[in-house]
């Protein structure tokens, strides 16, 4: 029934997420408006968001209070060591009616639960989620005040908010900015609908994960697609053999065939490709085509990285099926790489239409799909859509991507990247965002990066 992810969230391939440390504590609303049986579906929230996270490895801590008219600590963060641990603590979880104490929720949370002694990390971010359902009517002078006092130590504060109709409150309580970090459903079963949006935005906070702000700032409600869980664990485990086909026309320019460049490696920051799950080639065309390196060339993401500052700028037409051909018919072999039962990933990146062999460009991209090969595309500065539309796998919203300049590029890395965990379902439902801050039909502008505490 319910999205994870959104349109785009095909690709969380954060590998990434495996290296990011949090110590996170949720606080949660229990007060006699949220109902018992809400809140089980609260509580079974925080289960199904903390199935893709690391405990057991140790990168991720979770403390767990819950207030209504008094404050309740669940468990804190260094009192479970293992995720079977955490949810067996999370079921045992009473609840326990009253009224909207949501001031001194916060100050435990700030004061009590990140605390040396009970599990806080020097130098790894502190996230708080609050989810409520209702406006504080004990201590409420007081919940703004110890939202900034939990902000001024540095603790990231995410808001659900469920059933809101005045979300002043909240708003206040979130770190800013709120359309970032404050989430709205209407009923407490659309709580799975937001995980993975909350989850992608935390676990990947370092990686800069903004196609998050992509859903939330679109101006109305749309169709996203629930897909079924899969139990991979953590995004980490996710294996891919992952080519790159680059567009070096003279169209594109050095200048520009540089940031094209940077963005793989940007792209790549956050693939496990040390460890073995990844496998990265890359080859590019213009008149010719031309390997790069193939995905058995290079084992370290440094490796990957020195290649990929060696590739020359190789001006000339746009031979965008000769290009694809050599993706599907020399690199995904055996030979170079291809492993069976991983997934094949080919990302184009391209700034025009195809003025060579062109009448192959299109059935060179479905032999490429009818070798399971999943083809992303991304087109900059296009006026004709039609070609690329036709190269990308089906269905084109989630898999092909247009921004308007090639430093715009960076915007995209996760709204792709998020895609490759996940695969959508076909039963589309809406859900309902926040105002817009931009236009949907271009990229969320990027803010400067958050910095650890």
């Amino acid at each position: 029934m319910y999205s994870r992810s959104g349109r785009y969230q095909s690709i969380c391939f954060t590998s990434g997420c495996s290296n990011t440390r949090l110590d996170l504590v949720f606080v949660l609303d229990a007060s006699t408006s949220v109902t018992e049986p809400n809140f089980k579906l609260m509580l079974d929230f925080l289960k199904d968001f903390l199935q893709v996270a690391n405990i057991d490895g140790g990168n991720v801590r979770v403390g767990v209070v819950i207030y209504s008219t008094e404050v309740h600590m669940q468990f804190q963060m260094n009192q479970y060591r293992t995720k079977q641990q955490v949810f067996d603590a999370i079921d045992n979880i009473p609840y326990r009616f009253g009224s909207t104490n949501t001031a001194d929720g916060l100050r435990t949370m700030h004061e009590e639960m990140f605390t040396r002694q009970n599990g806080d990390r020097p130098n790894v971010d502190n996230i708080c989620i609050l989810v409520t359902d209702g406006v504080s009517n004990i201590n409420s002078r007081r919940t703004v005040p110890e939202a900034v006092a939990a902000r001024n130590k540095n603790i990231h504060l995410y808001v659900i908010g469920i059933g809101l109709t005045d979300t002043r409150e909240v708003d206040q309580i979130a770190t800013p900015p709120v359309e970032e970090n404050r989430f709205i459903v209407q009923e407490f079963d659309e709580l799975r609908a937001l995980r993975d949006k909350v989850f992608s935005s935390l676990y990947n906070k370092n990686c800069l994960v903004y196609y998050l702000l992509y859903f939330f700032v679109a101006p109305d409600p749309i169709p996203i697609t629930l897909p079924p869980p899969k139990e991979i664990g953590s995004c980490s485990n996710t294996r891919l053999d992952l080519v790159f086909v680059l567009d070096a026309s003279t169209s594109v320019t050095e200048p520009n065939f540089k940031l094209m460049l940077d963005f793989l490696k940007d792209f790549l920051q956050v693939a496990n490709i040390d460890g073995g799950n990844v496998r990265v080639g890359v080859v590019i065309y213009s008149t010719e085509v031309h390997m790069q390196f193939q995905m058995n060339q290079y084992r370290t993401k440094q490796q990957v990285f020195d290649a990929i500052d060696n590739i020359p700028y190789r001006y000339g037409s746009t031979n965008t099926a000769d290009g694809l051909r050599t993706m599907h018919e020399e690199m995904f072999t055996r030979k170079n790489g291809d492993r069976p039962n991983v997934d094949n990933i080919c990302i184009l990146v391209t700034d025009g239409v195809s003025n060579i062999n062109s009448r192959r460009t299109v059935p060179e991209a479905v032999a490429a799909r009818n070798k399971n090969i999943h083809l992303y595309v991304i087109g900059i500065g296009l006026t004709d859509t039609r070609e690329v539309d036709q190269i990308a796998t089906p269905p084109i919203e989630e898999n092909r991507f247009i921004v308007q300049e090639f430093d715009e590029l960076r915007a995209l890395r996760d709204k792709v990247f998020s895609s490759l965990c996940i695969s959508p379902d076909p039963t589309p439902i809406p859900i309902t965002r926040p105002p817009p801050k931009e236009s949907r039909t271009s990229p969320p502008t990027l803010p400067p990066p958050t910095t650890s505490k």
